[in-house]
């Protein structure tokens, strides 16, 4: 685990028509989003395709597109650790935006439980240019989001090749440079036994095949990318297993980033 502020208190083979289908509906503003990681990469591994389009400033063009940081809260865990909950419960406290995942409208989401391997870096760019998306579509300066943008690094890193681990950190840190980092990140843990029994009563059916390595093999890499968190990020820990929802939201490390929020907001209205 990354040194910081924590407390510890103890988530189309046959249907090749639907992939088309799918990945129409997505915004051309994604295309921007992959053309700048690939520049920023290629910049990165001196690659004459990348250091020319460096050159001509086609990277800062695209980058020019996009609006400042999005301010926001962000949670992570295991799949079934409680994020949607405690994000809810959170925004509702402090009447903040809530953005929440929409998975189900993924590309490749179902396919992805059929045959991980093969539509892994599908799934995984899917899944984090809809976050992208979904931040800088929320009309409001400060927010709360059920998923952490990092995640998708970590699930990558379970079932991806290297080279497609690689592909999606690179989209994530380029994301990162035009949408800021989290103000704070709150990871949860929760029982595995647990995880798999709310999976289980919650019913989707793709994910009813998730198995407890899986979800152990997840809570690893998501603490491989929590450590790769700058230092500027705050994280606190909380076990969905055993402490309430309720005392979570009393945490310190969340009181202080809505004040925070609270003060910027009366500073813009007396300008």
């Amino acid at each position: 685990m990354r040194n910081g502020d924590r407390i510890d208190l103890k988530r189309i083979g046959a249907a090749e028509p639907a992939q088309a289908d799918c990945f129409a509906g997505l915004h051309l503003r994604y295309l921007l989003d992959l053309v700048a990681a690939v520049l920023t990469a290629g910049t990165a591994r001196r690659s004459p395709l990348g250091q020319g389009f460096r050159a001509i400033g086609l990277a800062e063009a695209v980058s020019s597109l996009y609006r400042p940081a999005v301010e926001r809260i962000e949670f992570c865990g295991g799949i079934g650790a409680g994020k949607s909950t405690c994000a809810a419960l959170l925004a509702e406290r402090w009447s903040l935006p809530l953005v929440g995942e929409r998975f189900e409208s993924i590309p490749y989401w179902q396919l992805y439980y059929q045959d991980p391997a093969r539509y892994a870096l599908e799934k995984d760019l899917s899944f984090l240019l809809s976050h992208v998306d979904t931040l800088r579509a929320a009309a409001a300066p400060n927010l709360v989001c059920d998923f952490a943008l990092f995640q998708t690094v970590a699930y990558s890193a379970i079932v991806g090749d290297a080279a497609d681990t690689a592909a999606v950190d690179a989209v994530y840190r380029q994301m990162t440079v035009r949408l800021g980092q989290p103000a704070l990140v709150i990871l949860l843990r929760c029982d595995t036994s647990i995880q798999l029994d709310r999976i289980r009563k919650r019913g989707r059916a793709p994910e009813q095949k998730i198995t407890a390595d899986y979800l152990q093999r997840l809570d690893r890499a998501i603490d491989e990318q929590i450590d790769k968190l700058p230092n500027t990020v705050s994280v606190i820990e909380w076990d969905t297993s055993r402490g309430s929802p309720s005392r979570l939201l009393e945490q310190p490390a969340i009181q202080a980033v809505i004040d925070r929020w609270s003060d910027a907001r009366s500073f813009s209205d007396i300008i």
